[in-house]
């Protein structure tokens, strides 16, 4: 039995929902803990996202956080490794991986639109030695007038 659905705002809105359905059903207290455990175990897991909001808002300051969301979900397991969590933009075959994947196949953008979107985001984050992904990804799908496609 889950307590909060996977669709739960916040962590207050879940905990909310956690007392009101522990006071209702009356859970005994190590089923009550087995369930504060569930929940705690699936914010871990739909706030990993956060992690990337202050190096996206540094370049998008009203930045969407379901687009954060979508893009980390995206990335995945490649967000693990610190080399495949980075762009490189003087790197081509790293920016023909991104117009492939992230840009085509994710955004449905066109060749050209795609390299347009793809250096507007490298001009933008010039300054910044190492690229977050999640920020690059954003600032792409920004620059192609494709956020509304991860929200």
């Amino acid at each position: 039995m889950h307590i909060c659905d996977e669709r739960a705002a916040s962590f207050s809105t879940c905990m909310v929902e956690f007392a009101a359905k522990a006071v209702k059903l009356k859970l005994s207290q190590e089923e009550a803990q087995q369930q504060n455990h569930i929940v705690g175990d699936i914010l871990m897991a739909s706030d990993k996202y956060l992690k990337y909001m202050d190096g996206v808002k540094e370049y998008a300051p009203g930045a969407d956080e379901t687009a954060v969301q979508k893009i980390v979900a995206y990335c995945g397991i490649a967000l693990q490794s610190r080399d495949a969590s980075l762009v490189s933009c003087s790197d081509q075959t790293e920016l023909d991986r991104v117009r492939k994947g992230w840009c085509t196949k994710k955004l449905n953008l066109s060749a050209a639109e795609a390299d347009a979107a793809i250096a507007k985001a490298c001009e933008k984050m010039k300054g910044d030695r190492q690229k977050s992904r999640v920020t690059f990804y954003y600032l792409v799908a920004e620059a192609s007038g494709t956020l509304g496609k991860l929200s």
